[in-house]
């Protein structure tokens, strides 16, 4: 198997692909050719590559592409292996995994938990609506994943990054939304919020958002869009404000009742319970009002929302906590009063000094205009020289040739003339000068 040409057995198998050409309908015949042909080809290209110097590249490129196979299974192992960990582990990974440096990877790893947790939640919905035994807890399990995708899209918004460019989406929608280069953050943001809060509708049944997951929301947004986080951060307290009052229903509305209040208490097991919020139920209505109260005073918006809702939230806050809020939104009010009208008078100084400078260009131009009347009649003359030589020496006597020689003969005869008056004055100076010395003479004689 040396050298570089074909060996013996190669063109063997070339004159049985000629032979068996012949005979390709009959069946036997066709599948001793089909063995023969493939076998054929097998035989050319290890010819080919042990005959020439193309074998180690061959070993080196089958290699190189085994290792990578194994490295990407090898990932595809560890997310399977994480996605099946609880979700505060699954969240302690992708950190991990983030600070290391292998930001993609944590952030397929948290959107693929959280699109299937968003793909179980209508279903444990709608399963909470039905018929259920006495010794059953149908809420264990909608906790348990209300909690979890809490933790899940606050970990997603955690990793998001404006200038984050991830080309491979592998089916993910919410990744899809959120890393699309060609929309604004504002949008994408936007598209994320959309995808999560369809889950939450179930048979044109709208369940409430969780007020965790619209704080997380409105954290990120508030950079970019501070009235459209407003808007999510006023929807999370007049969810929290309507769970409060469902402790007052009968015992017929358990189940719609059980079903709001763990949706927007983010899974707490008490939250059938409601009543008067205490401990993370008050401080998450504190975070979301003082953010509420921070995006209106940002967006230029005069609404005072915690005044508006004050007799609703002394049911639901304590008094020192309540006017607390309503001290800093007053406190906001007036900063933000005292800013609009710093940039009132800043607009109406402004306009004052473009008036200003319009009518010191116009004295201007007024000045200039008088003293071009006041040169105009010493300049009359000069323009009229300039339009009697622009008129002698236009485009009309270059293109008239008599008119040229016409000229040159009054010049010539100008110049005859002036030479004549010249000599007359000339001899009439020296006929002067002569005549005291020829008077002197005749004297003399």
């Amino acid at each position: 198997m040396s050298g570089s040409g074909w060996l013996g057995p190669s063109h063997t198998a070339v004159y049985f692909f000629y032979f068996f050409s012949d005979y390709q309908t009959l069946s036997i015949y066709f599948c001793v050719y089909n063995a023969l042909i493939s076998n054929c080809i097998t035989y050319v290209c290890l010819n080919l590559l042990l005959s020439t110097s193309v074998l180690p590249f061959f070993f080196f490129f089958f290699f190189f592409v085994v290792i990578k196979a194994a490295e990407v299974n090898e990932k595809e192992m560890v997310v399977h292996e994480i996605a099946a960990q609880p979700a505060s582990e699954v969240a302690d990974v992708a950190r991990s995994l983030a600070v290391k440096g292998d930001r993609v990877e944590a952030v397929y790893i948290a959107h693929e938990i959280l699109e299937e947790n968003l793909a179980k939640l209508p279903v444990m919905i709608a399963e909470t609506r039905k018929p259920t035994s006495s010794y059953l807890d149908p809420w264990k399990s909608i906790s348990e994943t209300m909690e979890s995708l809490c933790q899940d899209v606050e970990l997603c918004l955690q990793l998001f990054s404006v200038g984050a460019n991830i080309q491979r989406f592998k089916g993910l929608r919410t990744v899809a939304s959120l890393y699309d280069q060609k929309k604004p953050a504002a949008d994408r943001l936007r598209g994320f919020f959309l995808i999560v809060s369809l889950s939450f509708t179930v048979d044109d049944a709208v369940t409430p958002m969780p007020a965790r997951i619209l704080l997380k929301f409105a954290q990120v947004i508030c950079i970019f869009d501070a009235i459209q986080a407003a808007e999510w951060l006023s929807v999370g307290v007049q969810n929290m404000l309507d769970a409060g009052r469902l402790s007052q229903l009968s015992e017929s509305f358990l189940a719609s009742r059980s079903l709001i209040c763990i949706s927007v208490f983010g899974g707490k097991k008490t939250a059938p319970g409601c009543g008067k919020a205490k401990g993370t139920k008050a401080s998450l209505m504190t975070a979301i009002l003082t953010l509420l109260i921070r995006c209106r005073a940002d967006a230029g918006v005069k609404r005072m929302e915690v005044h508006e809702r004050e007799h609703d939230l002394r049911g639901f806050l304590e008094d020192d906590k309540l006017k607390s809020l309503l001290h800093f939104e007053s406190v906001c009010a007036t900063a933000m009063a005292e800013k609009k009208q710093r940039i009132q008078e800043k607009m109406a100084r402004r306009t004052a000094n473009k008036r200003a400078t319009a009518a010191t260009k116009k004295d201007g131009v007024d000045s200039k205009e008088m003293n071009a009347d006041a040169h105009g009649d010493s300049t009359s003359y000069r323009r009229y020289l300039h339009s009697s030589l622009e008129y002698f020496l236009g485009s009309e006597w270059r293109q008239r040739p008599s008119r040229i020689v016409l000229f040159v003969a009054g010049v010539i005869l100008l110049l005859l003339m002036i030479r004549q008056v010249a000599s007359i004055v000339a001899r009439g100076l020296r006929k002067m000068k002569s005549l005291p010395h020829g008077a002197r003479k005749t004297l003399t004689l």
